[in-house]
């Protein structure tokens, strides 16, 4: 993103399981926020996002850091996984349109991740979490995806917990369609409209 506008980004990679178990991936996210203050970063000068999986994870981390009172800027999620007790209505509307992310491979992600964990631990599952203080939030999905009603839902309860949440749903494009960029306008206008985002929420550096 920082070809088109955003400020320059550090990103992570996302430890499953079964060979790193709950709460592996959270636990990392955390040292990466605590390494990126120790760089000398202030948690108003980071904008934090993810994608899928990675989205639910940095949406569990901004849970975290809203509870610490150390919040980023903001927050963006990309077809966030949310809620794994896949209980959207999206899991069985959207189940012969997306072809990309299958209910299917779902189940098998959620199983890798909980083991036999509770699917509604905020660490897992930020639709369950609390967000005091929030900073803006930024949600995109597509319409026919299975994760749709996760954003719509976490949208929802953003919004409910006094967080200034905006969804961004795309017509006929598939789980995290911004990997497509430079095939398909909708991934470039995603992204440019994150860009965006990222840099109207961050304050300029003292």
């Amino acid at each position: 993103m920082g070809a088109i506008g955003a400020p320059s980004s550090v990103s992570s990679g996302l430890p499953l399981g079964p060979e790193h178990p709950l709460p592996a991936a959270f636990e990392d996210a955390c040292l990466v926020w605590e390494a990126l203050l120790a760089s000398g970063f202030a948690p108003q000068d980071i904008s934090l996002g993810g994608d899928s999986a990675g989205g639910g994870l940095a949406l569990s981390l901004l849970s975290e850091l809203c509870e610490r009172g150390t919040p980023p800027a903001s927050a963006f999620a990309w077809s966030p996984f949310t809620d794994l007790t896949l209980s959207s209505p999206s899991f069985v509307s959207n189940a012969k349109r997306d072809h990309f992310f299958p209910v299917e491979r779902a189940r098998d992600l959620t199983q890798m991740i909980l083991g036999d964990a509770d699917p509604k631990q905020p660490q897992v599952s930020p639709l369950f979490a609390s967000f005091p203080e929030g900073p803006p939030v930024l949600i995109q999905a597509s319409e026919c995806e299975v994760l749709r009603d996760d954003a719509v839902r976490m949208s929802d309860h953003l919004n409910r917990e006094g967080v200034e949440a905006t969804l961004s749903l795309t017509l006929g494009a598939p789980h995290v369609w911004h990997m497509f960029d430079g095939f398909f306008p909708e991934a470039r206008q995603a992204i440019s409209e994150t860009a965006a985002f990222i840099v109207a929420h961050d304050p300029p550096l003292s």
